[in-house]
Parts: C-alpha cells; structure tokens; sequence
C-alpha cells in the first residue's frame, strides 16, 4: 500500500502562504540525533607569532540548537505542532542544548555517552576549523526501549514522522525497525534526511531527502545537471521503498522523482550565500510541513527551496519563521477602501452570511498570529481583518516600527487565504471601524478579558459575540526580531 498524495507533482497555483496555513493542525513527531552548534567568531588583523595561524581577537561564542533539534525548530517556526525525541549526554553541554530547545521535547539522558557538539571557529566570516565530540555507537539496549517508550506515546497523535539521522547512533537499525512498524501499525507517514550506511533500515517511507553528496555516495552517479540527477533519483527509487526522492542540489535548488512518474526539477532563486550550516534541517522542515498539510508535493517542495534560501543567507544554524517565508513570496497588497467593505457587506447579509471581525498590527507574522486568524475564520462565514496603518504602529511600537510596511503586511496576510477582506485604519484603535461594520462575531486573543477588547460594547449591544481565542505560547513578534538581531 503506497501513502495517499492528492495529486502528481506540478507547478501549483496554490501560495505558500496557505500552504503553511493548512499545516497548523497538524503535528509533527521529529526524532533523531540532537545537537549543539557552537560558534566562535570574531575578526582577524594579525597572525600568531608562534605558528602561521589566524588570532581572533575577543572571540563572541553564540550557541544553537543543531541535528534533529534544528529541524524541529524550523517545523516550530513554520507552525507546526512538534514534538521532538532525542538523545544526550549528562553533561554541561546537554544543559545549554535544552536551554535552546522551544518546542515540546521529550530528551533521554545517557550517561555514558556525551552530548553531541559541533564546535566551529570563524575569522572573519569564513570558517577555519569545525571541532566534534561526539559518539557515533547505537545506543544501549535500556536506552533504545527509552527512545521507542517515548515514540510509543507520541506517535498515537502523529500526523507524520521525520526522521533526522546524522548517524550518532539515536537511529540505530533496531530503532529503525521498531519506529517503522508503529507507523505501520498507526498508518503515519515517515520522511527521512537518510544517514547513507543506514540506507537500507528506513523501511518504507513517504520522502527521503538526501543532499547531493549523499546521493553520490548512494549510487556513484556524479551529479552535474537535471539528467544526472533524474537517473541517480531512480537508482535510490530502486532501492529504497520510498514513494518520492526529494533531492536537495545547493544552488540548483531540488529534484523529485515520485515512484512511477518522471522527475521534476525547481530552481532556486539566486542567493547571496553565506553560511550552509543547518540549511538541510531547513529544507527538510519545509518539504515536510508542506507535505503534512498540502499533501502535494510541489508545494512542499517549493517551500522547501524557500526556507533553505533563506537559511544560508545568515550566519550560523538558522531557524525560518513564517514572517520571512511571507515576506518574501507574497505580492505587496491593497487595502479594501471602507465603500468597498460596505458593498461586500450588503452581498454578505443578502446571504445571511456570519461577519467575524478581528484586528491587529500583523508586523512581524507568527504562529501566534496564525492561529488567531484560522480560529477567527473557522468562527464565522466571513471574516474581515482589520489593520494598523504604518502611522498607527510607530505610535503603538515606537519609531523602528513597523518592520514591514502596509502593503508588505497586507500582502503576506492575503497569501493566507484565511481573510475575506483586509481593511486598514490609522488611528490607535480600530474602534469607529467596528462601530461601521457592525460584526456578528468580534474575534481577538485571549490575552484580553471580553471587558478590555475595543468594540466589545458594540458588538454586544447589537446582539453579537466576542470571542477569546486560546494563544499559543512562546512567540512574540519582539522576542523574534531581539533573536534576529
């Protein structure tokens, strides 16, 4: 039996907006071999006089979560539910690791292993030395069944696997075999950044995702262009029981092969590339939330090259958020001008149609902000999003805001597909415009008491609603740009 895909690979008409929007609901368990990535970068003027090598003065050491870890971030950033299984060492380093995990995670500790890290030093911006400590040995018996104890509890609300194997032994063949036979007794699809000499314990997958190199390595094909990659794609075919082959190429962008059918090729846009670290994690998280939501592989793929483009143009282990995907793919927008709004409405009561309402300055766009508009639009039958004009925000925020302008911020709520109208207002609350619309339903946050929501008054006293939709924790659009910066 092969996993249902809606449809063969094309060029989709559907936005990456609405492709991350159609993966809120869903929940993603990432297991694998979990990491800390280390940097110490600082600039060089001089070398040493006591061997020809650079000296960093005052290096800065600045700590990321890598492996496994990356990749659940990036699925986190991208908002999906994720729920990560890993494996450290008891040690200082597991420590620092933990503190950079955000997501929900579930970390055996192993005693008698250490932490995996990565340790790189860079002059300069260019990288002179990677430093590794790590085991590569399959974990103990007693730490195995800890593993596949968690995986038991978590697959039960999986909507997909993703398997992140770097080959520091969380992913032995014996843990292989047993997670491939939950996910076939639960029908949950797995995809895999393979580790190549595990190539053969996978089992049946949705995707494998190797890079390049790896692919090379794999069949011995040189990959030099789209018929190199097309005939390497069908030898992995021929071996893995794999339904598609998402195989990422740098600046190439990526092919897929599905089982059966030809190859697609996807450009990547052009980049100024400055550091590749993490950039796979990126591009696995992409094809993966697109694929748990869409089920169509072109638009998995497309996020995928866009995330991981934008993973290499920053220094060290990246992690992509929503506000970067959007504000880079979507048109800039236009507001609906209020006659406009008014002509709509009287379409929408002829229909008997429910208004929602909802509002908010939309800068720096989060999961958080996500799940309040998909909540808002499953409320009613319309839903109007009302926003704060660029004068209004710097008055809100102060003078560095708002990061994006009016149009940017209309354009990336449009590619959502979640609004029906977009309308923008400059004063520092959207209160005449409420009283103008008069919704049924009036939607925000529950970080806000019905009392303390502006228009509640009115919405009420017409005989609507006010609704308090539940927030997601750990996003801000503050804490993101402070992270950013």
């Amino acid at each position: 039996m092969r996993y249902p895909v809606s449809k063969a690979p094309s060029m989709s008409n559907i936005s990456i907006g609405k492709t991350i929007a159609t993966g809120f609901d869903r929940r993603i368990l990432c297991i694998g071999d979990v990491m800390l990535d280390i940097f110490e970068t600082g600039p060089v003027d001089r070398l040493s006089p006591e061997a020809p090598v650079p000296v960093l003065l005052n290096p800065e050491r600045r700590y990321f979560a890598g492996g496994a870890a990356n990749l659940a971030l990036n699925l986190h950033a991208l908002g999906a539910k994720v729920h990560l299984i890993g494996v450290t060492g008891d040690d200082a380093a597991a420590e620092t690791l933990k503190q950079h995990i955000s997501c929900a995670a579930d970390i055996v500790v192993d005693p008698d292993r250490p932490t995996s890290v990565k340790h790189r030093i860079v002059a300069s911006g260019t990288q002179l030395v990677r430093l590794d400590h790590e085991v590569q040995t399959p974990l103990s018996p007693a730490m195995a069944d800890a593993v596949l104890g968690y995986v038991e509890t978590q697959i039960i609300q999986s909507d997909m696997i993703v398997l992140s194997d770097y080959g520091k032994g969380t992913l032995s063949p014996n843990v292989l075999r047993k997670i491939r036979s939950l996910a076939d007794n639960h029908s949950v699809p797995v995809l895999c950044d393979p580790y190549i000499p595990n190539i053969d314990h996978y089992g049946r997958l949705l995707a494998l995702k190797p890079n390049q190199k790896e692919a090379e390595r794999l069949t011995g094909i040189e990959i030099v262009d789209d018929a190199a990659a097309e005939e390497a794609i069908g030898k992995i075919l021929e071996r893995v029981d794999t339904e598609f082959v998402c195989l990422t190429r740098g600046a190439d962008g990526l092919s897929l092969g599905q089982r059966g059918k030809r190859t697609w090729h996807y450009r990547a846009s052009p980049r100024e590339v400055f550091d590749v670290v993490g950039a796979g994690d990126t591009a696995l998280a992409g094809f993966a939330m697109g694929m748990v939501g869409t089920q169509r592989p072109d638009c998995a793929a497309k996020l995928s090259l866009c995330v991981s483009g934008l993973s290499v143009e920053h220094a060290g282990t990246r992690v992509v958020g929503i506000d970067e995907v959007l504000a880079e793919t979507a048109p800039a927008g236009r507001p609906q001008s209020l006659s406009q709004l008014r002509s709509k409405l009287m379409d929408w009561s002829d229909r008997g149609d429910i208004i929602g309402f909802t509002n908010g300055c939309f800068d720096v766009l989060h999961p958080g902000h996500i799940e309040v508009l998909r909540q808002a639009a499953a409320s009613c039958d319309r839903l109007i999003v009302a926003i704060n004009g660029d004068a209004s925000v710097r008055r809100l925020k102060g003078a560095a805001r708002p990061h994006h302008s009016l149009e940017v911020r209309i354009g990336k709520l449009q590619s959502l597909g979640l609004a029906d109208a977009i309308i923008a207002f400059n004063e520092d609350t959207p209160a005449k415009l409420i009283a103008a619309v008069k919704p049924d339903r009036l939607i925000k946050g529950a970080d806000y008491s019905v009392d303390e929501i502006v228009g509640s008054d009115v919405v009420l006293a017409e005989g609507g609603e006010v609704i308090c939709v539940p927030l997601l924790e750990g996003f801000s659009s503050t804490s993101i740009l402070n992270a950013r910066n």
